[in-house]
Formats: C-alpha cells, sequence, structure tokens
C-alpha cells in the first residue's frame, strides 16, 4: 500500500496507473536490492485528490481535542447506521475500524438472532472462552506452573 500527498501530487495525477505501479516496483526493488520483487498480480489505484465528495479530505482533531472525540464519531447512529475510517479510530488506523464494526455488526446480528445467548459480553473483543463459567471453575482447581517461565531477553514483548 502506498499514499501520496503533498507536492508529489501533481506528479502522482500526472502519471497513468501502469506507470504508478511501474514506479512503486522500482522503489521496492531499490528498498531489497538482494532480493527480485515479483510483478503484481493485480492493483487498484485510487485517485482520492480527484474524487468529487471527498477531494483528499482528511479528518481534524482541533487542539484541547482528547480520544474521547474519536469515540464519539464511531458511536453508530443506529442498529444499521455505523461509521469507520481513520477519523473514528484513536491509532488512526481505517482497517482496525473496520475491524471493531464488523465486529459491533457482528455482535448484534448475533444478539438479534440469539437473545438468550451468553456468549459475548460487553466487548467481542474482551470473550476469551465459550463458557466463561466453566473458565472460573477450572482456573481455582488448577495446580500453578511447577517453575517459573522466563521471556529470552531478545525476544519482544507483545503489544496490542
Amino acid at each position: 500500500m502506498s499514499i501520496a500527498a503533498g507536492a508529489s501530487l501533481d506528479i502522482y495525477h500526472s502519471m497513468s496507473n501502469k506507470q504508478l505501479v511501474s514506479s512503486a516496483m522500482a522503489t521496492l526493488q531499490e528498498i531489497f536490492k538482494e532480493n527480485t520483487s515479483p510483478e503484481p498480480l493485480s492493483f487498484h489505484i485510487t485517485h482520492w485528490g480527484k474524487e468529487e465528495y471527498s477531494h483528499m479530505s482528511y479528518s481534524f482533531i482541533k487542539l484541547g481535542s482528547t480520544g474521547k472525540d474519536y469515540d464519539k464519531l464511531a458511536e453508530p447512529a443506529s442498529d444499521r447506521l455505523f461509521f469507520a475510517g481513520e477519523a473514528t479510530n484513536r491509532s488512526d488506523s481505517p482497517y482496525l475500524s473496520g475491524v471493531r464494526e464488523t465486529a459491533r455488526i457482528f455482535k448484534l446480528e448475533h444478539k438479534k438472532l440469539n437473545p438468550d445467548s451468553k456468549f459475548y459480553g460487553d466487548s467481542i473483543f474482551e470473550q476469551t472462552s465459550l463458557h466463561p463459567e466453566k473458565r472460573k471453575s477450572e482456573s481455582i482447581n488448577q495446580k500453578p506452573p511447577s517453575k517459573k517461565i522466563e521471556r529470552r531477553k531478545s525476544e519482544p514483548i507483545p503489544t496490542m
């Protein structure tokens, strides 16, 4: 994936899609000199700056705003109108906001079809077991590990 912005847009808009792909492939070959980059099987190029309604718009959070402003923008308007995109996600990830809304829709539809289901808690991402009640009782009866498991110093600490 590649994004063009600023002064490079004039150059970007003057090139054909085939020229843009060739330029991207040349850049990849320059970065990965020791490997041959295979030609793409397909590609999709948007011309966001030329789109009639967006004109390359991007969200702007003014000084003094907080993450709560992103959360407010992410709230569904109803059970049929959901919002995703970089303006609705604190990590500036349109992809993650799409995953979030997909999970929200799935949860909503599951509850409609299975109103008595206790599978989902308040958040689909917090659910770790199909049977939370069983998990609690099992954890009480489990013995602690016999030895401490230590992380190798070279291993990065996973982040969410």
